[in-house]
């Protein structure tokens, strides 16, 4: 049986959808062993610690000829200590656990039962979020994906939510609401012409005390 015309439409790429909402799940159901427990014993802070692993491979290995080995990332364990709230880290025995047992699942591939729009069916949708190869790991393009979505492109989304928004009111003839949705709009591009210009003086006026990350 296949789904009415109008239901069909609305879950167009659902399964986009849940392939985000599957690595979270991926990432934050874990076994937590007591060892572990002892030395993170908040397992909230476990949490940022794997999403910081997963950030420092990223960075790592997007250099030319950059790898990520389980030693860099144990040497960068030791330098989150200092905002640790336990003193009694063993930073090899952690990066071992979260990058082999936690993002590499212990070698097992983690699947889960997601909906497919083009199908209309259920599927086991498998999720990998790193690979080893000859000592050195890299992420996949799901673990990219996943990385962007949760900050680079937030500045991104800014502008591209908004101009979204519009699009999806107009094209149900909700013009009230489209019409403050442009104005959002053109105030949003007016901030960054602003910002624009602002950068294109300083860049006249001494182009080597200019902090390119704030303009990016």
């Amino acid at each position: 049986m296949m789904l009415r015309s109008e239901t069909s439409e609305l879950l167009a790429g659902f399964e986009k959808r849940m392939k985000f909402i599957n690595i979270v799940k991926f990432i934050l159901d874990y076994k937590y062993p007591d060892d572990i427990k002892k030395m993170i014993p908040d397992k909230e802070i476990l949490d940022n610690i794997v999403i910081a692993v997963l950030v420092f491979i990223k960075e790592r290995t997007l250099g030319t000829d950059s790898s990520c080995t389980l030693g860099d990332v144990e040497r960068f364990l030791e330098s989150l200590t200092p905002v640790l709230p336990q003193n009694n880290i063993d930073a090899a025995a952690l990066a071992e656990y979260v990058v082999v047992d936690m993002l590499q699942h212990g070698g097992l591939l983690s699947e889960y039962l997601t909906f497919f729009s083009k199908d209309e069916s259920f599927a086991k949708m498998p999720i990998r979020l790193i690979v080893e190869d000859k000592g050195t790991y890299h992420l996949t393009d799901d673990a990219f994906d996943f990385l962007f979505r949760t900050k680079e492109i937030e500045s991104e989304l800014d502008y591209s939510v908004t101009r979204f928004k519009m699009k999806e009111y107009l094209k149900r003839n909700n013009y009230a609401e489209a019409l403050d949705q442009s104005r959002e709009l053109v105030n949003r591009i007016r901030n960054m012409k602003t910002s624009m210009d602002d950068f294109l003086v300083r860049c006249r006026e001494n182009i080597s005390k200019i902090k390119f990350d704030k303009y990016e």
